[in-house]
């Protein structure tokens, strides 16, 4: 801790703010009651989304049911507490759902509190893919055990003897029972 004060000894803070403000891409104040009473967005598209939806209400108000309670963890930061970090999933009054990971600290003397956060949309969006593909490829998979299963049954009961035979190392890979029985007794 004393190192970060010697690092930012002397800082303008007016100039740490924008700095601040132009490093989250949305940062919020929440007053001791846990309402959000101020908000500012690196984007447009950003404050067209959720400025309507955060300021003014209680940020655990604004979260889904399963970030509740990491928006009371952050709500709980005390002046003399470190900073800490949650992933918050906001609802939108539209229903659709906003991810945003957030730092938090209280920095005023009156013990305000500063969410910095950053949009987790695009990675949201990168996890869905990859649960997408899991999910067909799992289909996939079953579907192939299915086949394969149907293929063993016709081979097993096929009125002919068959052969499946490597064309490059002309290796009999595998034989029907009639096959077996024909192939054994010479």
């Amino acid at each position: 801790m004393s190192k970060q004060k010697t690092v930012l000894k002397g800082v303008d803070p007016s100039r740490l703010t924008t700095l601040l403000e132009a490093a989250a891409d949305v940062s919020l104040i929440v007053n001791k009651q846990g309402k959000i009473t101020a908000a500012s967005f690196a984007a447009s598209d950003l404050s067209a989304d959720l400025h309507d939806a955060l300021v003014g209400n209680r940020l655990v108000d604004t979260v889904i049911d399963d970030s509740r309670e990491k928006a009371e963890d952050l709500l709980a930061a005390g002046p003399g507490s470190p900073a800490i970090s949650r992933e918050l999933v906001h609802r939108l009054p539209d229903g659709s759902e906003f991810p945003i990971r957030y730092g938090a600290g209280a920095v005023f003397p009156d013990g305000r509190i500063v969410l910095l956060g950053r949009d987790l949309r695009a990675i949201a969006a990168l996890q869905q893919q990859v649960l997408d593909a899991q999910k067909a490829l799992e289909q996939d998979y079953w579907r192939l055990r299915h086949v394969e299963a149907r293929y063993r049954l016709l081979f097993q009961m096929a009125g002919e003897p068959l052969l499946i035979v490597d064309e490059a190392s002309r290796r009999v890979l595998e034989a029907n029972p009639l096959a077996d029985r024909l192939l054994a007794a010479g």
